[in-house]
């Protein structure tokens, strides 16, 4: 009797610890606080351990105990899957929920937008008003910043402003603890994309055609697409105002963009004085012959398209029509301009 007590007392003892330790071992799958509303982002460093991992997370108050992360992640299989990486996590999520967004590397990330025709740093104020990047870096980076790995960086003439018009507009989406450079970078290599998909291709087939204008180089297509961007509001203008620019460079005159001038500049205004004609500067197209040493923004696809895909006219001439609506009238002459410039101005006159 004695001895079926003993093995009942045993069993009894087994079954209870048996019952505690998947107990224990289901409550390390609990959230630390499933009622917190705290999202936190959490920095895994390269090389980090699971012990490591643990550690950081139980110090941020992500769980309650980082031996018991540890044995998680042991009877679960993530030892060795964990990604380095910045991550939002919180309290309230589950071990494999922390776990499993750890080992995915689907690291926390933010987002900004670069619209058409801005100015480099008119970029930079976007990046930095997003508070992941410092302003100050991001100029020092854009001024002076070695960036020759890519073939169309080390294509900009010396003398034009470095980057601009290669920070290709389109919304990026950022890992947390990207550095400047790094998001620079990000950049670049959107417009690389662009130009091993797009714009390199559509150059090499009309190399030869475009040589006869003086247009030698992908550079010098964006020089064109900015102007185009900067000229114009609506699509179906783009490749008529690129055709006058083609016109102008085929019988040599200057191009005496205004856009050109304001970036010499330096600050937009409303109109161009003739004094501010005179500015000597690699931009002006009043002041340079052919195309100005650089793009005088990021011009977007449909502009360089249209850049590399002028229609053909007898224009030479356009102002903002009278209309008032951004549409362009268009003329093969100087006098027919002088008439447009005219009636556009006695339009903003009649609006004021």
């Amino acid at each position: 009797m004695k001895i079926k007590i003993a093995i009942i007392v045993i069993l009894l003892l087994l079954v209870g610890a048996g019952f505690f330790g998947m107990s224990y071992i289901n409550g390390l799958d609990e959230a630390y606080n499933p009622n917190s509303k705290e999202d936190v982002l959490i920095d895994i460093p390269m090389g980090s351990s699971t012990v490591d991992i643990g550690s950081i997370l139980e110090q941020n108050g992500i769980i309650g105990s980082a031996s018991k992360f540890k044995l998680f992640s042991k009877l679960n299989d993530y030892d060795e899957k964990y990604v380095a990486g910045v991550y939002l996590l919180s309290p309230r999520m589950t071990a494999t929920e922390i776990c499993d967004r750890i080992a995915s590397g689907e690291t926390a990330t933010y987002r900004f937008t670069v619209p058409e025709g801005l100015q480099v740093k008119d970029i930079i104020d976007i990046i930095a008003k997003t508070g992941h990047a410092d302003k100050t870096k991001l100029q020092e980076l854009v001024n002076s910043g070695d960036f020759s790995d890519y073939e169309f960086i080390r294509n900009i003439p010396e003398g034009a402003d470095n980057l601009e018009g290669y920070l290709f507009p389109d919304t990026y989406t950022i890992p947390y603890g990207y550095t400047e450079e790094e998001i620079i970078r990000a950049m670049l290599s959107r417009f690389e994309d662009v130009y091993n998909s797009e714009i390199l291709p559509a150059f090499n087939q009309k190399r030869d055609e475009l040589s006869y204008y003086g247009v030698n180089s992908v550079h010098d297509i964006l020089s064109i697409a900015a102007i185009i961007e900067e000229e114009t509001l609506f699509p179906d203008d783009k490749p008529i105002v690129s055709s006058v620019i083609y016109n102008r460079l085929e019988v040599g005159m200057k191009l005496q963009m205004d856009p050109t001038v304001l970036y010499a500049l330096g600050y937009n205004k409303e109109d161009v004085l003739y004094s501010d004609l005179e500015i000597e500067s690699p931009y002006n197209t009043y002041y340079v012959e052919g195309l100005p040493i650089g793009p005088i923004c990021s011009p977007g696809l449909e502009s360089i398209l249209a850049a590399l895909n002028p229609v053909e006219s007898n224009y030479y001439y356009f102002v903002l029509s009278d209309k008032g609506d951004g549409s362009i009238k268009y003329s093969e002459n100087d006098w027919e301009f002088y008439e447009d410039k005219e009636a556009y101005y006695a339009s903003r006159e009649d609006n004021d």
